[in-house]
């Protein structure tokens, strides 16, 4: 136990608050000092202050309660003693104080409050005056009387503490110097010699009762044991093989269970797929429906274009002659347009002896690498024909924007004599067969 600071106020002669802190350099670089004054300035005061803060009493007053109090400075209304102090559980810090009623000099003494606490943080361990004298003679482990016989001595007190017996004084000396813990081990080393003397004596005892082995028994003993040593080696092996086989097995049937899961990731993946099914066959007919949207629209404009026309048929009798003439031209004109079609489908194919033979040539070139300069060369050559086929394939494309042109005309001269579904309905199959064209023209491009 250690007192690192004492604070206390209005003690005896003592008046006012004192403060006396024992970590600084002064007190603690020596390690030892003493408290000197004439009599009457107050060191057993300082003292006091310590049993007070600690027990609530001092040597010199046994008793401090509501009825007597004869440490109180005269004319004052309050004291207290405050002492921190540290151990090896700890840092505490306890507190007693006595006050008169309303703090006045002429007020009647009030009970005294005892506490402990922790130094660091403040948080109160106990404020009931027994239970806190009980817990401090627990953190302590000292009660008054052996404080003030080991720990402080008051004034005559030092002649007890020698007049005391051997045994008190070696507690005391024990939890002054803090060497109980030596007392413990040899407590302990008593105990454990007691123990191995016993292990001994049981030894002796059994080889008392020991035999000797004649030699033949001891090579008889000598070859069992390398017959055993063998057996051993042996079974050292069988061991190891067994292992290796272990491991072994359990390779393979993490294997199986690996493949086991695989096999059920591959069951899952085809059952989402059936159950996908139904959907996947929605999605197919969206999908064709939508390439259709197009030409559904234009249907959809047809027809309203068709009602527009019944509405206006009756209006457009009177030119039903000139139409009827102009459908004929148009007739005429699509005649002339196929046969033009048909002589381009021709041409096209008259192309296609050329594109098999470029193929031919492509997998030439990757097959055999070994003559490829000769294959360039009949590329570069094939190359020159597909580009005078191009440039023929350019006029071409000029004589069919010369006939989408046309085409262009008589849908506007279609669009302005148009009466009724059959003429919209030839137009639409004109206009298909254009298009088929343009395709047909950028297919070979």
């Amino acid at each position: 136990m250690r007192i690192q600071h004492i604070r206390f106020k209005n003690l005896n002669s003592l008046v006012g608050e004192w403060t006396i802190d024992l970590d600084h350099p002064a007190f603690s670089n020596d390690g030892i000092f003493a408290i000197t004054g004439a009599t009457g300035a107050g060191k057993t005061t300082i003292l006091d202050a310590i049993c007070l803060a600690l027990y609530g009493r001092t040597p010199r007053l046994p008793k401090i309660n509501k009825s007597a109090n004869d440490i109180m400075s005269r004319q004052t209304g309050e004291c207290f003693a405050e002492v921190v102090f540290s151990n090896h559980s700890g840092q505490y810090r306890c507190t007693w104080s006595q006050r008169r009623a309303r703090g006045k000099v002429e007020g009647e003494l009030q009970s005294p409050k005892h506490e402990i606490a922790e130094a660091v943080g403040g948080k109160t361990l106990e404020e009931k005056i027994q239970r806190t004298g009980k817990l401090i003679e627990k953190i302590t482990g000292m009660d008054f009387n052996r404080f003030t016989r080991s720990m402080l001595l008051a004034q005559g007190g030092f002649a007890a503490f020698l007049q005391a017996s051997p045994d008190d004084r070696s507690d005391i000396l024990e939890q002054i110097t803090g060497t109980e813990i030596y007392s413990e081990i040899s407590k302990r080393v008593h105990s454990m010699r007691q123990q191995e003397q016993q292990k001994l004596d049981t030894l002796k005892a059994s080889l008392d009762g020991v035999q000797l082995l004649t030699p033949e028994q001891e090579k008889n003993l000598q070859a069992e044991r390398e017959q055993k040593n063998h057996v051993e080696i042996e079974l050292n092996r069988d061991i190891n093989d067994t292992q290796k086989n272990l491991s072994l097995r359990n390779t393979m049937l993490t294997l199986e269970q690996e493949q086991q899961a695989i096999l059920q990731q591959t069951q899952n993946l085809e059952s989402q797929l059936q159950t996908f099914a139904p959907q996947q066959q929605r999605l197919d007919q969206d999908a064709r429906a939508l390439t259709l949207a197009g030409e559904y629209a234009q249907l959809n404009a047809l027809r309203q274009a068709q009602q527009k026309d019944q509405h206006a048929h009756t209006q457009n009798q009177h030119e039903l002659p000139k139409t009827q003439q102009a459908l004929k031209e148009c007739d005429v004109y699509w005649q002339e347009t196929q046969k033009y079609l048909q002589q381009q489908k021709d041409t096209l194919r008259s192309f296609a002896p050329i594109f098999v033979q470029v193929r031919a040539l492509d997998v030439n070139i990757h097959a055999q690498q070994n003559v490829i300069t000769q294959a360039a060369q009949d590329i570069t050559a094939k190359n020159t024909a597909i580009n005078t086929q191009k440039t023929q394939n350019q006029q071409y494309q000029t004589q069919l924007q010369f006939s989408q042109t046309a085409l262009n005309k008589l849908n506007v001269r279609l669009e302005e004599t148009q009466t009724h579904a059959t003429l919209v309905e030839q137009f639409s199959r004109i206009d298909e067969r254009c298009q088929t064209l343009k395709q047909l023209s950028q297919q070979h491009y």
